[in-house]
């Protein structure tokens, strides 16, 4: 799947991919652009990168990231460049 299909992971930003109103038929009917892509075309998709991220909400969100509690909104991610060295 290509959630976020221009990220980069070391350009030292997040890239958020929001949809927003899509009925359910709409959604099953374009679930397959998920798999290349080009879901970030769809009107009701936007695509913002940035290096901090501050998650407010009217109700007390749980946050899960790859399937591990993080914890509850509010809170705020700030990307942190070259924070882990690589040797390949």
């Amino acid at each position: 799947m290509k959630i976020a299909p221009h990220a980069e992971v070391d350009d030292g930003l997040f890239d958020i991919v929001l949809v927003k109103d899509l009925s359910r038929f709409k959604i099953l009917r374009n679930l397959y652009r998920i798999y290349n892509g080009s879901h970030i075309e769809l009107p009701e998709v936007e695509v913002l990168r940035g290096k901090k991220v501050i998650l407010e909400s009217d109700e007390d969100l749980l946050l899960e990231a790859d399937g591990q509690l993080l914890g509850r909104t509010p809170a705020e991610f700030t990307i942190c460049p070259q924070a882990i060295q690589m040797m390949c």
